[in-house]
């Protein structure tokens, strides 16, 4: 199959406001974050969501983001 060219192979994104490279110490300790939020979402939330359907929300909210973040900048 042909390689298609776009103009966008020679394009860098800039991902220095997330983290300052792959060796910051930061991403490690935001992924021990990412679990410990998670752990504490199953607990606080399993079979609790008729109740507390609107806190699960905004903090899965606050999981995705932190997600997202540590995603994104190990994929680019």
């Amino acid at each position: 199959m042909a390689t298609i060219k776009t103009g966008a192979e020679k394009i860098l994104w800039d991902l220095s406001f997330l983290y300052s490279g792959i060796d910051d110490s930061r991403i490690d300790a935001n992924i021990k974050n990412f679990i410990e939020m998670a752990k504490k979402f199953h607990t606080e939330y399993n079979g609790n969501l008729l109740t507390t359907l609107g806190k699960a929300i905004s903090d899965y909210a606050e999981i995705t983001m932190l997600s997202n973040k540590i995603n994104l900048y190990l994929y680019c």
